[in-house]
């Protein structure tokens, strides 16, 4: 009898720890279809609020473009390496370009005496402005910007842009009047041929100090520094890397859309960062990516996830790296398509690892994709060689 007991009693626990077994297999199994359900609902949610942020960017580009095309044969709007701002009426317009070194100022007026005035305030504007007073100025973001309501914003921190790469100490106002006065002659002014009825457009180029990127770096050398050392990815190629995204234009735009320093993607790199920051899942404005501290936060913050996350089976630290300044450019996927065939870093890892560096870094710049990236990866490592020298 007591055998008996004892043999239901043990059948009744091996039932009941089976139900219970099953119980906790079940309910992992729906946890788990839980989170990946509510991942792809915050991913659909995420690319339904980007497409309609895509939609409100080409909307309002599309129209600024053409209500420039009214006064310019030819409308420029802001690119990586130039920052374009036209004024209110849209009959002037200032580019400087940070690739050529050049501040370009284009006027209509009635006559030499009247450009001549346009000119000198148009210049004297330009290189006290600082980022705020830009971003503020710029007509096409100041749209975007009042459109994008769900996205995350930010107030812009005020840098001098063009000062500190003309004068060796803050100027003043006397010094600044005296420069523009000095720029503007009559051989440097060209009168070339107007849209606008009764004006005449002027142009006049002028050619801002040479070997001046460590001047461009400086502005923003302490913020890279700062967060280089917090995600342990080396300064030379965080700057290397601002330097080839922007040529250190604080005010850069790309039609992507991408803004700022180190070129943040709203959607993809903007995205995935700042959930890996804040654990949330946000888009971001271009108020949020014009703030210079936001940017190089946001790119370094990228390029850890890269080297440390996408990229950990990578065993050598250099070749990591290679890869990880390529895949910011065109993505991890395509750094493993150029090894392995397929976009999985982890099936690409065993031929990396078997390479050396060098071998690593050659195949890279013949076998990425597409041109850009393969003249990405030579541009940014020659330019961190460069800055790991000039920083030491």
């Amino acid at each position: 009898m007591v055998a008996r007991l004892l043999a239901l009693s043990l059948t009744t626990l091996l039932s009941l720890q089976a139900e219970s077994f099953n119980d906790f297999l079940n309910s992992d199994e729906q946890q788990f279809k839980d989170e990946k359900q509510k991942f792809e609902d915050e991913k659909k949610k995420i690319d339904e609020e980007f497409n309609a942020y895509k939609k409100i960017v080409d909307e309002e580009f599309n129209a600024y473009k053409k209500s420039l095309g009214k006064f310019w044969d030819e409308p420029e709007t802001s690119t990586q390496k130039r920052w374009v701002e036209y004024t209110k009426d849209m009959k002037n317009r200032k580019v400087v370009d940070f690739e050529k070194n050049t501040i370009t100022i284009d006027v209509h007026a009635k006559d030499d005496k009247q450009a001549q005035v346009a000119i000198a305030k148009a210049l004297v504007d330009t290189v006290t402005k600082d980022t705020k007073q830009a971003f503020d100025d710029d007509q096409l973001s100041q749209r975007i910007e009042k459109r994008l309501k769900k996205a995350k914003k930010a107030p812009i921190a005020r840098k001098q842009i063009l000062a500190p790469l003309i004068f060796k100490t803050p100027p003043s106002t006397r010094e600044v009047v005296a420069y523009a006065k000095k720029q503007i002659t009559s051989k440097r002014v060209r009168q070339v041929r107007s849209k606008i009825p009764q004006l005449k457009h002027y142009s006049v180029t002028i050619p801002m100090p040479g070997r001046n990127t460590m001047r461009k770096a400086q502005a923003y050398l302490s913020k890279a520094r700062e967060e280089a050392r917090k995600y342990k990815i080396p300064l030379s190629v965080v700057m290397a890397v601002i330097q080839t995204e922007s040529g250190f234009n604080p005010m850069a735009r790309s039609h992507i859309p991408a803004y700022g320093l180190m070129q943040i993607v709203p959607r993809s790199a903007g995205r995935d960062v700042y959930h890996y920051l804040y654990k949330k899942r946000r888009l971001l404005s271009p108020s949020f990516l014009y703030n210079s501290d936001n940017n190089i936060k946001m790119g370094t913050a990228y390029l850890s996830m890269i080297y440390y996350k996408y990229l950990k089976a990578i065993d050598n630290p250099q070749s990591r790296l290679y890869c990880t300044i390529a895949a910011y450019n065109t993505g991890a996927g395509n750094v493993a398509r150029a090894f392995s065939g397929t976009t999985n870093p982890y099936k690409a890892a065993p031929r990396i690892n078997r390479m050396s560096p060098n071998q690593v870094y050659n195949h890279l710049k013949n076998n990425l994709k597409y041109a850009e990236t393969r003249h990405y990866i030579q541009n940014v490592s020659k330019r961190a060689a460069i800055f790991s020298k000039a920083l030491n």
